[in-house]
């Protein structure tokens, strides 16, 4: 694997089940219901962590686009072709952008920023 190849991050759109135990856990209130959710949501706590090792667990090495979503189908998760990107050199996520060189504040987030600074002025 060259020095190129390993800066080139990958995006899916995943969602893992949660066990019957974890629901009650997600459990949120509104004026009109109450619920649970049925998937982890990466507000979650330890859901970044979970995703990571799942991911390991079920992609392993593979690099084949194809196999990578058999092997979701497979391990019975979700995932959305129109929101999965491979081989980027960046992806943005909570408004910072990941890169091989870290992570930073997205482009919209400096903007923000600077609009607000300029408005408090």
């Amino acid at each position: 694997m060259t020095d190129e190849s390993q800066r080139l991050l990958s995006e899916l759109d995943d969602n893992i089940p949660l066990s019957e135990s974890a629901k009650p856990k997600t459990a949120f209130i509104t004026p009109d219901e109450t619920g649970q959710f049925n998937r982890m949501m990466f507000g979650l706590v330890n859901a970044p962590f979970e995703f990571s090792r799942l991911m390991a667990l079920v992609l392993g090495h593979l690099r084949n686009k194809v196999f990578v979503f058999q092997a979701l189908q497979d391990a019975n998760l979700i995932s959305r072709v129109t929101k999965c990107r491979f081989g980027v050199k960046s992806v943005e996520l909570l408004e910072f952008t990941i890169s091989g060189q870290g992570m930073s504040p997205s482009i919209i987030k400096l903007e923000l920023f600077l609009i607000f600074r300029h408005l408090r002025m």
